[in-house]
């Protein structure tokens, strides 16, 4: 019986050692399994993000050849199109700009009719991360600059910076070769567009970089709702943040509200949709513009990726904290974003030290329903801005009381 009782046991130990022999090959091949897998795994890790080009594109984009004549496009294909040909030497102008001085609203339209490439963001961006995102580095002088608009302007075989940071112009000079930019302008014909300054005293109070004509894509219409709901299985949307739902404590709020809990993490997913998520105790260090917003865009992607639908997300802001950054990401469809009761905001996550400390996400998923928008030509909408006295003019999909349309939006 004895005998028995130990072969029994050295039985068992060999069944564990197999196992284990087996679980080791496994993390070797494949790595940890979800379950297993450390908390957020850093701006550093290689970790895939979804769709990383679309993170960061212009909403228009123009190039200005030597005659005068311009090749221009907002949204879509066409902006992007002229952001992927000149994107390297942007960030080369970015990375040796020197010191910038105040330009002048003149100096600003001189830049934009010569020869030259320009680029609206729509949003501020700050230039360290513009110059990190493309692979620069950031300019020595840099002090927290951010900029919406940008222009690589050809002067005296000299390629000169000028970016729109606010209400204000600044300029700088590069190292960039002008000849490089000549090569590269040479590569487009024009297509009759023009800043709203150019067409004449019936648009002069229409604010300047606003292209009135040249190429757009069309504009599709979209359904909308709310994929993520209380109560849904959320095991991919805890591993964006890190959690395992192996691991976690859950329990559902009066409000219908699912809660999940683990260590210090905790996530909220609300009926409508929300998803709100905070960790006590990120883990210490310090990370670049560029990969905070990087890991930021990740787990936001991560947890949205196979419910947002035809929608691509993409950065709308960063801004510096004490212990960290905070970044939003807005939704942008044909390269057109989104208002959402009048916020483009998507998602907001805090970034500290080298993980995210809190966040929160709208979840929505865009569906083509096969028809396509009708808004106001621009030069109409031009025509109306400049009777009312003048002001800015942006196309944004607008979405109110869950009816989405595309539409101006003046100010």
């Amino acid at each position: 019986m004895r005998d028995r009782t130990r072969r029994e046991r050295w039985k068992d130990v060999g069944i564990a050692a197999l196992a284990l022999a087996a679980l080791v090959m496994t993390v070797q091949l494949t790595g940890l399994p979800d379950f297993l897998r450390a908390r957020n795994a850093g701006a550093d890790s290689g970790a895939p993000v979804t769709d990383r080009a679309s993170l960061l594109g212009p909403y228009a984009a123009a190039v200005t050849l030597s005659d005068g004549t311009r090749c221009g496009a907002a949204w879509g294909s066409g902006s992007q199109a002229i952001y992927e040909r000149f994107s390297a030497l942007l960030g080369e102008a970015l990375g040796s700009a020197g010191n910038p001085v105040r330009a002048t609203a003149e100096s600003w339209r001189e830049a934009l009719s010569g020869p030259g490439a320009y680029f609206d963001f729509r949003a501020q961006l700050p230039l360290a991360l513009l110059a990190e995102w493309l692979g620069a580095q950031t300019p020595e002088w840099d002090a927290g600059d951010s900029a919406g608009e940008l222009v690589l302007a050809l002067e005296d075989n000299a390629v000169r910076l000028y970016y729109r940071s606010g209400e204000a112009w600044y300029s700088c000079a590069t190292a960039l070769n002008g000849a490089v930019l000549t090569e590269r302008l040479g590569e487009f014909s024009p297509n009759g567009a023009v800043f709203a300054f150019e067409a004449g005293e019936d648009y002069a109070l229409v604010e300047d970089t606003v292209l009135l004509y040249g190429s757009r894509d069309t504009l599709q219409n979209y359904t909308v709702r709310t994929p993520l709901q209380a109560g849904q299985s959320a095991a991919e949307l805890l591993a964006a943040f890190g959690m395992n739902s192996y691991m976690a404590n859950s329990y559902t709020e009066a409000d219908g509200a699912d809660i999940y809990v683990e260590g210090t993490m905790s996530l909220r997913l609300s009926g409508d949709g929300t998803v709100r998520f905070w960790d006590t105790e990120p883990a210490a260090g310090e990370l670049s513009p560029a990969a905070a917003a990087e890991l930021a865009a990740r787990t936001v992607q991560s947890a949205l990726e196979e419910t947002m639908g035809a929608a691509e997300l993409r950065l709308w802001s960063l801004e510096y904290r004490d212990t960290g950054y905070t970044v939003q990401l807005c939704y942008c469809l044909d390269g057109v974003p989104v208002l959402r009761n009048g916020d483009p905001c998507a998602a907001k996550v805090e970034i500290t030290g080298t993980d995210v400390s809190w966040a929160e996400i709208t979840g929505l998923e865009f569906t083509a329903s096969g028809g396509t928008e009708a808004p106001m030509p621009p030069e109409l909408e031009a025509a109306l801005v400049q009777s009312a006295g003048g002001g800015s003019m942006e196309m944004w999909y607008q979405l109110w009381n869950d009816q989405l349309r595309a539409d101006w939006v003046t100010a």
